[in-house]
Protein backbone atom coordinates (compact mmCIF):
# COMPACT_ATOMS: atom_id res chain seq x y z
CA UNK A 1 0.00 0.00 0.00
CA UNK A 2 2.71 2.47 0.73
CA UNK A 3 3.85 2.60 -2.74
CA UNK A 4 0.38 3.29 -4.57
CA UNK A 5 -0.50 6.81 -5.21
CA UNK A 6 -2.96 7.54 -2.34
CA UNK A 7 -5.38 10.98 -2.21
CA UNK A 8 -8.76 11.35 -1.37
CA UNK A 9 -11.24 9.30 -4.12
CA UNK A 10 -8.77 7.04 -5.25
CA UNK A 11 -10.20 3.57 -6.46
CA UNK A 12 -8.36 0.65 -7.61
CA UNK A 13 -8.49 -3.14 -8.14
CA UNK A 14 -6.13 -5.70 -7.43
CA UNK A 15 -5.39 -9.49 -6.56
CA UNK A 16 -4.12 -10.76 -3.33
CA UNK A 17 -3.28 -14.16 -2.24
CA UNK A 18 -6.21 -15.73 0.20
CA UNK A 19 -4.11 -18.31 2.57
CA UNK A 20 -6.95 -19.95 3.60
CA UNK A 21 -8.54 -21.03 0.45
CA UNK A 22 -5.18 -21.00 -1.55
CA UNK A 23 -6.38 -18.77 -4.26
CA UNK A 24 -5.73 -15.29 -5.66
CA UNK A 25 -9.02 -13.05 -5.37
CA UNK A 26 -9.84 -9.71 -6.29
CA UNK A 27 -9.64 -7.03 -3.67
CA UNK A 28 -11.04 -3.10 -4.39
CA UNK A 29 -9.60 -0.43 -2.32
CA UNK A 30 -10.68 3.27 -1.76
CA UNK A 31 -9.46 6.40 0.08
CA UNK A 32 -12.39 7.46 1.39
CA UNK A 33 -10.62 10.42 3.27
CA UNK A 34 -8.09 11.69 5.53
CA UNK A 35 -8.01 11.91 9.47
CA UNK A 36 -6.63 11.50 12.46
CA UNK A 37 -5.73 8.39 13.93
CA UNK A 38 -4.24 7.52 17.64
CA UNK A 39 -2.55 5.07 18.54
CA UNK A 40 -0.18 4.38 21.25
CA UNK A 41 2.71 5.22 18.87
CA UNK A 42 1.29 8.71 18.40
CA UNK A 43 -0.83 10.72 16.36
CA UNK A 44 -0.67 10.74 13.49
CA UNK A 45 -2.54 12.58 10.36
CA UNK A 46 -3.83 9.66 7.70
CA UNK A 47 -5.50 8.90 4.59
CA UNK A 48 -8.28 6.40 5.53
CA UNK A 49 -8.44 3.34 3.18
CA UNK A 50 -11.50 1.04 2.77
CA UNK A 51 -10.40 -2.60 1.24
CA UNK A 52 -12.95 -5.16 0.41
CA UNK A 53 -13.50 -8.30 -1.36
CA UNK A 54 -16.96 -9.10 -3.22
CA UNK A 55 -16.19 -13.05 -3.07
CA UNK A 56 -16.78 -13.19 0.56
CA UNK A 57 -17.79 -9.82 2.33
CA UNK A 58 -14.15 -9.35 3.83
CA UNK A 59 -13.56 -5.59 4.56
CA UNK A 60 -10.46 -3.76 6.19
CA UNK A 61 -10.14 -0.18 6.97
CA UNK A 62 -6.81 1.07 6.88
CA UNK A 63 -5.27 3.94 8.79
CA UNK A 64 -2.06 5.22 6.88
CA UNK A 65 0.09 7.85 8.00
CA UNK A 66 0.58 10.76 5.08
CA UNK A 67 3.71 11.57 5.48
CA UNK A 68 5.96 8.64 6.06
CA UNK A 69 2.88 5.77 4.37
CA UNK A 70 2.90 3.76 7.22
CA UNK A 71 0.06 1.68 8.46
CA UNK A 72 -0.46 2.86 12.08
CA UNK A 73 -3.91 1.21 12.16
CA UNK A 74 -6.46 -1.85 10.85
CA UNK A 75 -9.58 -3.11 11.94
CA UNK A 76 -10.53 -5.87 9.63
CA UNK A 77 -14.19 -7.64 9.99
CA UNK A 78 -13.60 -11.69 8.87
CA UNK A 79 -16.46 -13.34 7.93
CA UNK A 80 -15.23 -16.68 7.62
CA UNK A 81 -14.44 -16.07 11.75
CA UNK A 82 -18.29 -15.38 12.66
CA UNK A 83 -17.87 -11.43 12.03
CA UNK A 84 -14.66 -11.25 14.38
CA UNK A 85 -13.06 -8.17 14.36
CA UNK A 86 -9.67 -7.67 14.36
CA UNK A 87 -7.79 -4.26 15.42
CA UNK A 88 -4.01 -3.83 15.10
CA UNK A 89 -2.43 -0.48 16.05
CA UNK A 90 1.38 0.96 15.35
CA UNK A 91 3.24 0.57 19.43
CA UNK A 92 6.58 2.52 18.45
Amino acid sequence: MATLPLAEGYETTFRNFDVLSQKPKAMQLKVVGTESATVPAGTFDCFKVEVSSPDDGQRSTFWVARDTRRVVKLMSVMPRMNGATLISELQK
